[in-house]
C-alpha cells in the first residue's frame, strides 16, 4: 500500500460519486503511519442494521441494532496492532472491500 493519496484514487472517487472509497483509502494511510506509534486504527462495518425506518420491512441478512453495535464493541476490545488497518465487519470478518 502506498504511504499517499494517490492520482487514481481521487479518480476512482470521483467517478464512483462514492467518497466512501476516499475516506477509507485516508484511514488506511493513517493506519499505516500511526501504527509504528502503537496507534490501533480499525474501519468498522457494522452490517445490514434493521432500523425504526426499515421495522416492517424484511431483507435477508438485516441484523438488529443490539447484535450490531454489541459486535463492534467486541472487535474493538479485541483488536490488536496487527489488525490496524482492516476493514472489519461487527462479527469479525473481514469486510469485501
Amino acid at each position: 500500500m502506498s504511504e499517499k493519496l494517490e492520482p487514481g484514487d481521487i479518480e476512482l472517487a470521483n467517478k464512483s460519486g462514492n467518497l466512501l472509497i476516499l475516506e477509507t483509502r485516508a484511514m488506511q494511510l493513517v493506519a499505516v503511519h500511526e501504527k509504528s506509534e502503537g496507534v490501533i486504527v480499525l474501519l468498522l462495518h457494522p452490517g445490514a442494521v434493521l432500523t425504526e425506518r426499515q421495522a416492517d420491512l424484511t431483507f435477508p441478512g438485516m441484523i438488529e441494532m443490539p447484535l450490531s453495535v454489541s459486535g463492534m464493541i467486541e472487535q474493538i476490545e479485541q483488536a490488536t496492532i496487527e489488525d490496524t488497518g482492516r476493514f472489519i465487519q461487527y462479527d469479525g470478518t473481514t469486510a469485501p472491500w
